[in-house]
Formats: C-alpha cells, structure tokens, sequence
C-alpha cells in the first residue's frame, strides 16, 4: 500500500516546529528513522534530525560505508556517548558527495544539526519522497508519538 505524500503549503506554517529544547525546520521532509532530507534541485542533502540527537548526545563518530544506496539501507552508522546506530537512507540513489567537515568533526552535528549534512544524494526514484513526513500537523505527532515511547 503506497502511504500519502505530505507536502508544504508555504505561508500556511511556521519556519520550524519546536517541541520541548527540539527545532525541526519546516524546509524539509523527515523520515520515521530520524533522517532529514532537504531538497537541491535533482539532489538532497541528508542529515541527523533534533529528536535523534537530542537522544543520542554527543557524538564522537560518523563513518559513511556505500555509494550506491536503496531506500531503507544502511549507508553507515554513528557514535554517540549513548549508543552506537545505522544511519538508514530515506532514498534511493547515489552518494554524491560526504560532507568531510562532518566526518572528521562530528560534534558539529550536535551544535548545527540542520547546517551538519552527512551526504547528498543523487535521486534515482523521487516517488521515495512519498513515505516522508513534510507536513507540520504530521510531523509534531510522530515526534510526540516518538517522545512517548521514549517516557515508557
């Protein structure tokens, strides 16, 4: 079953929705593992969201293991001073580029997480977008949801 794509409606929403010490911008779409991606023409820049970090703490490690990536893929994976995790594509497509500043200074993602992209990525099937969640409404329940399940 193909879920329903959520789109922005500019002038209808904030910049960003904030939830407790949490900031997600509105500018891109954010998938159910934590991954925000934000659109550049035929590319999108992927990155580690609020919620994610919030939890994660510091992190100490970012490493990047694949070129070629499908959507649902680990494409590398992450340390924090919590726990070590996959970071899961939310496309398909090719690496384009790493972002080494990230890499080599992974603390940035914590001070910036929405500057600090990890990779941009090549679309190879814009029908992915479909599962990511873009509007504000959808959003703040998922990370509501997600903040329970946190608390139990």
């Amino acid at each position: 079953m193909k879920k329903a794509v959520f789109k922005l409606e500019p002038g209808n929403m904030s910049e960003e929705l904030k939830i407790g010490k949490m900031k997600f911008p509105l500018d891109r779409m954010y998938s159910r593992e934590h991954i925000w991606a934000k659109k550049r023409g035929n590319k999108v820049r992927l990155g580690l969201d609020s919620f994610l970090i919030e939890n994660a703490g510091f992190l100490n490690y970012i490493s990047i293991d694949k070129k070629e990536v499908k959507k649902g893929d680990n494409i590398g994976n992450f340390e924090s001073a919590k726990f070590v995790s996959n970071i899961v594509s939310p496309i398909s497509g090719e690496i384009v580029k790493i972002n080494e500043k990230v890499i080599t200074n992974p603390s940035e993602v914590n001070k910036k997480p929405y500057q600090s992209w990890i990779v941009e990525v090549e679309v190879s099937d814009k029908e992915d977008f479909g599962e990511l969640i873009s509007d504000e409404n959808m959003l703040k329940k998922f990370i509501k949801e997600e903040i329970k399940k946190m608390e139990a």
